[in-house]
């Protein structure tokens, strides 16, 4: 079984995908966006937060970390599904693909008020767009379709999985699971 690594924009479904191939593979499911509230929280000096200006110089600065984690998780043979924002192509190119299979996902080509109503449309509890007004929310919505494109642009290049889910997304979903499931349990480290 090969360990899995999803990337990509808010709002693209890298949560939901995780939860349904962690339940059916058995997988740990380990969330990079909630150790970047962590990190936010108790070492705010190291500017690892959700809020950044520039989220790529973000992730940038969590990379090391990552990357590091993911050689102590190897070598503790847990299986795991890693999912979050703050993770980049370049940082994850140089990965064994005998041991991973790393896909981003996006919504490149959607116009941002769609998505904008697409979340105002299925908005859950707690969720932090609640907050923000839609004026507040589609400049953030532009960045992610820009950040999309950017994601499946260095995706193309690095040749990883990019998952587009902005027209159709539940059939999106369901075609990356297929996928990546077949992926994670090709011959792999363990």
């Amino acid at each position: 079984m090969k360990n899995i690594i999803l990337g990509g924009v808010p709002r693209s479904g890298k949560s939901l995908l995780a939860r349904l191939l962690c339940r059916d593979l058995g997988l740990s499911h380990l969330s990079l966006d909630s150790l970047v509230s962590t990190f936010s929280r108790v070492f705010p000096g190291l500017g690892v937060t959700h809020a950044a200006s520039n989220p790529i110089e973000s992730s940038r600065r969590l990379s090391s970390f990552v990357l590091e984690w993911l050689r102590h998780l190897e070598y503790e043979e847990t299986p795991f599904l890693l999912e979050g924002y703050h993770l980049l192509p370049e940082d994850l190119r140089n990965l064994d693909r005998q041991r991973y299979v790393v896909a981003f996902m996006g919504y490149p080509n959607l116009k941002p008020e769609i998505k904008l109503r697409q979340t105002r449309a299925f908005v859950r509890p707690n969720d932090w767009t609640r907050d923000l007004s839609d004026e507040e929310l589609l400049p953030i919505f532009r960045r992610y379709v820009s950040e999309s494109r950017m994601l499946a642009d260095a995706c193309r290049e690095d040749r990883l999985l990019y998952v587009d889910t902005g027209e159709a997304f539940e059939e999106a979903l369901e075609e990356a699971f297929e996928v990546i499931s077949l992926r994670a349990e090709e011959s792999g480290w363990k």
